[in-house]
């Protein structure tokens, strides 16, 4: 018994240390003291999963299709676009200019990966193609740049931050996951805890979602639950 007591002790150690580094980690990257709530605390000193990062990689491209692949033809190709603002535009709740701004973005994105006019790309080609093109000095620019756009798109009343709504408005909007399931993954951006979400924030944790296998930022239910 004194040895079980003995190993629990060691493993509770264990994950203590682990949070404690991950805590360092987001302080240094958003130079701002960290808090966690209950379900982080939880989170971070549960012992996760094996992450097979080829289906990890596979589940966050499966989101990206199903954000962008808006006439449901299980295809991914530069038409959806022309649908994708179309379906932005009749939210009513993004300014027509920037919706322009983004998707351009999106477009000129997805045109350095490969897809041009006329091809249509399955989800697995699609998956194939982003990771090949990931690490592109260019096509990361351009990525960023998309972010940023996307931002100032979701950002409709010049606040200079995102809130809970504006989180969940994008999450209904781009058929992430439901209203319902927004504010657990608003939390996990919202470093600081401030109950908004900054520029820097959004732009840094998206990219590490979409464009990587990393966790680091804890960002991997960021849009709610990944895909089954």
């Amino acid at each position: 018994q004194f040895q079980g007591s003995v190993a629990n002790i060691v493993m509770a150690s264990q994950k203590l240390v682990s949070l404690c580094s991950s805590i360092n980690t987001r302080a240094i990257l958003t130079g701002q003291p960290q808090r966690f709530s209950a379900v982080q605390f939880i989170r971070f000193t549960s012992t996760p999963p094996e992450i097979n990062r080829d289906e990890l990689w596979k589940k966050k491209n499966q989101m990206i299709f199903r954000a962008i692949d808006h006439n449901r033809d299980n295809f991914f190709s530069q038409d959806d676009y022309p649908a994708l603002t179309e379906q932005l535009i009749k939210s009513g709740k993004y300014h027509h200019k920037d919706i322009t701004a983004f998707v351009n973005k999106c477009s000129h994105g997805t045109a350095l990966m490969g897809l041009s006019v006329g091809l249509n790309w399955s989800l697995e080609e699609w998956s194939k193609a982003h990771k090949e093109r990931q690490n592109h000095p260019v096509l990361v620019s351009v990525l960023l740049e998309m972010y940023d756009a996307m931002f100032t798109m979701l950002d409709k009343d010049r606040k200079g931050y995102l809130t809970l709504e504006d989180w969940e408005d994008m999450t209904e909007v781009f058929h992430l996951n439901s209203r319902e399931e927004a504010k657990a993954g608003f939390d996990s951006v919202d470093a600081d805890k401030n109950g908004k979400i900054s520029r820097e924030e959004f732009t840094k944790y998206t990219y590490e979602f979409f464009c990587t296998t990393d966790n680091e930022l804890g960002t991997i239910d960021m849009f709610g639950p990944l895909p089954k």
